[in-house]
């Protein structure tokens, strides 16, 4: 009976830990979304390379830096990285679409073409900052792991 309930604890403490990594992904997609929406609102510069380049490399930096503060130790950075980076690219996009077509009132097929280029550009952009900010993040766990300063380490040169 001990161990069942043992178990049963065990299971609860799983979901906590599941259920925060969930909601720090969902923060950071969500401050993706707001902090692009903003800025594709309130600056008017169509972009450098791809469409509105710089609102959503602005939204992807902040939002992927969220998520890397913010994540637990045993957390994979460049896993949650690329998860913020390609899903709130995406989800980005559906905001100002909305936005721009119903106040500029453009039709249907403006939507979707709207929808398709931002959403090239949000999966491109997010995509890459995700994977960058997440492979730095983890050589940088790497080398905070592997330091100096460790007890093992330590041991080895007899301090």
């Amino acid at each position: 009976m001990v161990k069942i309930l043992n178990s049963i604890e065990k299971g609860k403490e799983d979901v906590k830990i599941e259920t925060a990594k969930v909601s720090i992904i969902v923060n950071s997609i969500l401050i993706y979304i707001l902090i692009t929406f903003i800025s594709i609102i309130v600056l008017n510069f169509w972009g450098l390379l791809l469409f509105r380049d710089i609102d959503f490399l602005l939204g992807s930096i902040i939002s992927v830096f969220f998520a890397m503060k913010k994540r637990k130790p045993d957390q994979s950075p460049l896993k949650m990285g690329i998860m913020v980076g390609i899903f709130g690219g995406f989800l980005s996009t559906i905001a100002p679409t909305i936005f721009i077509c119903t106040v500029y009132q453009l039709p249907i097929d403006w939507y979707f073409l709207y929808i398709a280029i931002l959403s090239i550009t949000g999966l491109v952009i997010g995509s890459i900052v995700g994977l960058l900010m997440g492979y730095y993040y983890k050589k940088k766990d790497a080398k905070t792991k592997y330091s100096k300063n460790d007890e093992f380490y330590q041991g080895l040169i007899g301090i």
